[in-house]
Formats: C-alpha cells, sequence, structure tokens
C-alpha cells in the first residue's frame, strides 16, 4: 500500500526481496541489534576490509527491514552499495540500486538519487556498456557540469557524436569559465575528428582556440586541480593534429607545474610521464615514473612507462631494452582492459614490433618464440574478454558457466578500472581497493577452473592463458609438418620456422622501405582475393601484393622447405598463403592449413583422429579469426575451414558433404584439400584455392 510518497513494503514482501541480505556466514555476535551491526560495518569498511563489511551490512539489514524501509536503513543500504561497487561486486552493486530505486520512494533524496547514478553509470562504463551508461546519465534530472561532460564522453564512446557536440558547444559558449570553455572546445575538436570526413580547416581553428584560451586558465587563481584537469582534456585534443602537438606539450608541461603546486603525487607522476611522451622523451622520466607505479601496484600505467622507455630511448642498450620490453609486455598482458585506448593499442603494437626486431638482429631466436606466443596470447585474452558464449559445459553445469562468465566479467572490469584512473587522472584512490578485490577474484576463478578442467580440460587450459614450450610444439609437429611464423618487426620481415628438430629464421629477413607498407598491402590483398572471380585466378600470379609478399614470406622458404610437404601457417591476421608463391601459388606444391596460435597447433596434434571423425564441418570467413580461434579452443576435435572469398549456400552444402567423410587416400581435411587443388582435370580445381583447412591434423 501507499501513503502519500512513501512507498510502503509489507514485511513479507521485503523479506523475499531482501534475500540476498542474509549473512549467516558471520557470527551473531552483536545479537542482530542493527546499530551495532551497522557500526562494526563502518569499522570494517573504513580499514579497507570491504567483504567483511558487506557481511555485516547484510546481516544488520536483515533485521532492520523486518517492518519496512526506514530513512536509516536507505542510507545504510547505500553505503553497501557503494562498497560493492568499491569491491568491484558488480552486479550485487545493480541489485542493491535497482531495489533503491524501486522501494526507497520519498526517503532517496534527488542528491543521492543523482549519486547512484553517477555511480551506476561508471560501473556500467567499465564492464563495457556505454550506452546503457550514457541511458542511466541521461536519467538525472538536473546534472551537474561534471556529469554532463560525463554524458559528453559516452555519447562521443558510442558514436552519438550530434548528442556529445550539443554537451561541449553549451559548454564553449561559456566565456565567463575559461575552464568549462576550454573543455567545451577540446571535446568539440575531439567530435570533429572523430567524423568519418573530418573538416581540417574548422579543426584547426578549435585547436587555435584551446591554444588561445590555456592563458586564460593559467592565469586563474583556485582549484589546481580543475584547472590541470583542463588542460589534459585540452592537451589530449590537441594531439589529434600533428601541427599543434608543441602546444599540447606545453600545456601538460604547464599542467604538470599545476600539480606540483597541489602537491598531488600521483597527478605529479602521471604529468611528468605524459608531458615526457609527446615530443622530449627523455629516459629518466620513464624510469622514474614506472618506478612510482609500480611501486602503488597501477601495472597498467607501469606497463606504459616501460614501453615508451623501450621505444623512445635511443641510448639504451640492446638488452636493457628488451629486458624493457618484455616487462611492460607481461605486464600489459596481465592488466590489459578491454578499452586500452588507441595510444595505448599502437604503443603495444610498436612495442612487439620493436623487441621481434631486437630479438632477430641479436639471434635470440628462443627469446623470439616466447615473445611471438605472447603476443598470440595477447590476442587471445582480448577475443575472450570482448566475446561471450564460448564456453559451453552443457546443461548440467549451466551454475557453473554463469560463474565462470561473471566472474571474468567482473575482472575486466576492476581491470578497466585500473587503467582508466591513468588514462582519465582521476579516482586514484579506488586503485589499492581495485588491485585487492582483482587479486580476490583471480583467485576464485582459479579454483573454478579446477573444476571446469574436470568436465572440459581444453577449455580450462585456455582460460587459464596457459603457454606452451618450444618443446611440447616441436614433439606435436608430424615428420613432414612444418610450422611458418612470419614476424613484422619495426625495419624488416622475416619468417620463423619450427620443425620437429629445429627452429630458426628462414633465409634473409625482407627490409621494409617507404615505397611498401606490409599491413595496407597486406589488406589489399586479402580483399583482391576476396574479390577474385574463379576465371581470375592465373591472371592474379601476377598482382604486386601478391609478388611482394611472395618475395618476403615464400622466398625466404625455399631453402628450407624442400623436405617437408605440409605448411603450418600461423598468423595474426591469417595469412592466404595458398595464393603466394615464387612461381604457381604453392597450394599446388604444398598441403596447407592454419592457426592464429602455437596453442591451437597442440591442441589439434592432440587428437590426431579429430580431423578423420564424422563431424560436420564449420565454415569461417577467412577475416574472423576471432570466430574460427575461439570455436576450435572450445571445440577441440571439429573440423573447421577457413573461406577466402564468400560463397553460396549451395556451393557450402556441396564442399561440406564432401569434407564431412573423407575416404581412400583422403586422410584428413588437409589431405583432402590438398588433392582436390592438384586435380588438373577437375573444373572446380581453383575453386578450393580459396579454402584452408584450421588446425594441424
Amino acid at each position: 500500500m501507499k501513503t502519500g510518497n512513501v512507498t510502503i513494503v509489507p514485511a513479507c514482501l521485503l523479506a523475499i526481496s531482501l534475500f540476498f541480505f542474509a549473512a549467516c556466514s558471520i557470527q551473531d555476535e552483536f545479537n542482530g541489534d542493527p546499530e551495532a551491526l551497522y557500526s562494526k560495518a563502518a569499522k570494517l569498511a573504513g580499514e579497507h576490509e570491504y567483504e567483511k563489511a558487506i557481511a555485516y551490512y547484510n546481516k544488520a539489514l536483515a533485521s532492520d527491514t523486518l517492518g519496512g524501509l526506514s530513512e536509516r536503513s536507505v542510507l545504510e543500504l547505500n553505503r553497501k552499495r557503494h562498497l560493492e561497487g568499491i569491491s568491484g561486486e558488480y552486479y550485487a552493486a545493480f541489485n542493491t540500486t535497482s531495489f533503491l530505486e524501486k522501494k526507497a520512494g520519498t526517503f532517496l533524496s534527488d542528491s543521492l538519487r543523482a549519486e547512484m547514478s553517477v555511480e551506476k553509470a561508471t560501473w556500467l562504463s567499465e564492464l563495457g556498456y556505454f550506452r546503457s551508461a550514457a541511458e542511466t546519465l541521461a536519467r538525472i534530472s538536473s546534472p551537474s557540469e561534471e556529469q554532463r561532460f560525463m554524458l559528453a564522453a559516452f555519447a562521443l564512446r558510442t558514436g552519438n557524436i550530434r548528442q556529445a557536440l550539443a554537451i561541449y558547444e553549451r559548454f564553449a559558449a561559456q566565456s565567463d569559465d575559461p575552464v568549462v570553455q576550454i573543455k567545451g572546445f577540446a571535446g568539440l575538436l575531439q567530435c570533429r575528428m572523430r567524423q568519418a570526413a573530418p573538416d581540417m580547416k574548422g579543426a584547426d581553428n578549435l585547436a587555435m582556440n584551446i591554444a588561445a584560451l590555456s592563458g586564460n586558465v593559467l592565469s586563474l587563481d583556485g582549484d589546481l586541480k580543475r584547472r590541470v584537469e583542463a588542460l589534459r582534456e585540452s592537451a589530449k585534443s590537441l594531439q589529434l593534429l600533428e601541427k599543434h602537438r608543441r602546444n599540447a606539450s606545453y600545456l601538460l608541461f604547464r599542467a604538470l607545474m599545476l600539480a606540483e603546486q597541489s602537491r598531488d603525487s600521483f597527478l605529479i607522476q602521471l604529468l611528468r610521464y605524459e608531458s615526457n611522451t609527446v615530443i622530449v622523451q627523455k629516459p629518466v622520466p620513464y624510469r622514474e615514473t614506472g618506478d612510482w607505479f609500480g611501486m602503488k601496484h597501477m601495472q597498467f600505467a607501469e606497463a606504459a612507462a616501460n614501453l615508451r622507455l623501450g621505444t623512445s630511448s635511443a641510448d639504451l642498450a640492446p638488452s636493457e631494452r628488451i629486458d624493457v620490453l618484455r616487462r611492460g609486455l607481461l605486464l600489459f598482458q596481465n592488466y590489459m582492459p578491454n578499452y586500452p585506448g588507441q595510444e595505448m593499442l599502437l604503443l603495444e603494437k610498436n612495442a612487439q614490433r620493436k623487441l621481434a626486431g631486437l630479438l632477430i638482429r641479436e639471434s635470440k631466436i628462443f627469446e623470439l618464440f616466447d615473445a611471438l606466443q605472447q603476443k598470440q596470447l595477447l590476442a587471445l585474452q582480448m577475443r575472450l574478454q570482448n566475446n561471450h558464449g564460448y564456453l559451453e559445459l552443457g546443461p548440467e553445469h549451466d551454475e557453473l558457466e554463469r560463474r565462470v562468465e561473471k566472474l571474468q566479467r567482473e575482472i575486466s572490469g576492476l581491470m578497466q578500472r585500473k587503467a582508466n584512473i591513468f588514462l582519465t587522472g582521476s579516482g586514484y584512490e579506488l586503485n589499492r581497493p581495485a588491485d585487492d578485490a582483482l587479486q580476490t577474484k583471480r583467485g576464485r576463478l582459479l579454483a573454478l577452473l579446477d573444476d571446469v578442467k574436470k568436465i572440459n580440460p581444453a577449455a580450462a587450459t585456455v582460460l587459464q592463458m596457459t603457454p606452451v614450450t618450444l618443446h611440447t610444439l616441436q614433439g606435436a609437429l608430424g615428420s613432414g609438418q612444418l610450422l611458418v611464423t612470419p614476424v613484422l618487426t619495426d625495419s624488416l620481415y622475416a619468417v620463423m620456422t619450427v620443425g620437429k628438430r629445429e627452429v630458426g629464421i628462414a633465409g634473409t629477413p625482407v627490409p621494409i622501405d617507404s615505397t611498401y607498407a606490409p599491413e595496407p598491402g597486406f589488406r589489399l590483398l586479402v580483399r583482391s582475393i576476396a574479390n577474385l572471380p574463379f576465371s581470375g585466378v592465373e591472371g592474379f600470379l601476377q598482382n604486386p601484393d601478391r609478388l611482394w609478399f611472395s618475395r618476403a614470406i615464400t622466398g625466404p622458404l625455399l631453402p628450407v622447405t624442400g623436405r617437408y610437404d605440409h605448411l603450418l601457417i600461423v598468423s595474426d591476421p591469417l595469412l592466404p598463403l595458398s595464393f603466394l608463391g615464387t612461381g604457381n601459388y604453392i597450394a599446388y606444391e604444398k598441403k596447407i592449413s592454419m592457426a592464429g596460435s602455437f596453442r591451437e597447433i597442440v591442441q589439434s596434434s592432440s587428437d590426431p583422429e579429430g580431423g578423420k571423425k564424422d563431424s560436420i564441418p564449420a565454415f569461417f570467413a577467412a577475416d574472423e579469426l576471432d570466430k574460427a580461434q575461439l570455436y576450435t579452443l572450445f571445440n577441440p576435435g571439429k573440423k573447421v575451414f577457413l573461406l577466402w572469398k564468400p560463397f553460396g549456400q549451395e556451393e557450402l552444402n556441396s564442399m561440406r558433404g564432401m569434407l564431412s567423410r573423407p575416404s581412400g587416400n583422403d586422410a584428413s581435411p588437409v589431405d583432402a584439400l590438398y588433392r582436390q587443388t592438384r586435380d588438373k582435370s577437375k573444373a572446380d580445381r581453383h575453386r578450393w584455392l580459396f579454402v584452408t583447412y584450421y588446425g594441424s591434423r
């Protein structure tokens, strides 16, 4: 029943609604006295014992709400909700938030409701639900300046440029507050550069407005941190235009001076790093900020400092550079969020290439194997974080699946929170609680994976991101198989080969010059293959992109492939080796199969009969490696094929029927494909060039 605007919840209904508040695991040392339990919970929260504090809140609320909600219980529920968010219990926090929104009535003030919405939006964004985060913020009736900027950022993140523009334009017009105005112009510039065809003249004008306003911001008195935030955001926008990078560097150094006045140690170290990055790039600031971030358990920031040091500082010895890059990449692998930002993704890619080039030049082949595998694990980890539903343990294990996936999402959210502190320059006080919660949840996930291992050992191994040794990989290879891995470095293109008893770099690495950029050329090659008619296969032999990759990859392979009849290509993105060759297509001379990682080769080889089983083949487009990889890893023994061009349903059904039951000399799908491509008497011979087996057997 209702009295005025206050919702009164009957005790029986409330007991059902609050079933998640039960806390039978703690000793009732206070005989159910809510006041004493609330006091104990607050004390534990102050000592950062959040899990125990939440348990005491649950016990107190179970008793305190038997007769209905009160103003006091609503306040304590809100405190519990806040602690659930801090400790990474995202879904518990969402449940508590939803309960308060629906049941608290007028006990929930407008300011408290807005506070809840802001935190809920933040948690949603950490989990990657940016659209829901924006919708949550948009429901605040009288948003503050900070909340409107937050909404604009989420709108921009989801591609709603029109909404973001409307917010930033309003702020850019506020000439009475230079801090708000410069942030408005900075947002407008980011919107402009996100458009499909940016107006560069307009963007340049916005950048000049930002530079002009920066003097007003610097001359202000008052809140130092607010001014630092405005200068950081302005510098971030200016860096989008190459001609304004010097202005961006200047603003960051001035922001550093303000941070030093504020005596905020986190802001000081962050701005030392950022001001050094734009132009100067001296090694000492990277070393010192990296050490500080490491001491404070800011692993994502520490990784960034190490990767900058390893890729930017010219005076490092090769051995030190290798150590720094390996340390930074390992940190990045262990603490990589779903959304690390384009700048960090580019930095990681450059670091991988720099490290590979150093290891080749220093003849450290075994270390190169480790580095390539780490790169593969990074890519797999990102696919695991950005996809769901790949873990299928059967209907009887639904609860275990649900718990594993929930923990994975919460771990991902906590890693994003730790990264966001570095990326946004705010929320430093949340870092240590997030770090503690992350370690706890990782421990819980490992315990659950022990249960998964009993049901699906392959899935458990994948989820634990277990690397394979070179010895294990070689043991998985047959005597006629050669594993081939293309290596794109900072200055050359090389090919690593692994046989059952040897490993090395094939031939002479091909230097990369300014006349040919491998990545654009590769994308063009793949598109050309996808659009190639069967009748045009012979003419494609002279395609310039095909010829360059043939020179870079199959050319060096010629001296080492003579005694091998089966090439296993491990690459990411997948390489259409079937269409390469120094003369004719290599698929006419060798059996070819593919994988995205060494792990998949080992797993595929562990079931040598898998390719011969009467299973229905699965087809994936070659540019959808994530789907093929996850399907293969979580469905061992299944037949998987890659398609380099679109096929009609009738063609797919025909190929599926032929590949389902290999017979005679077609002992495996690889043999079946090879036989088809070599049979010159078949009119559809060229069709099979566009199909590649995914696996090793």
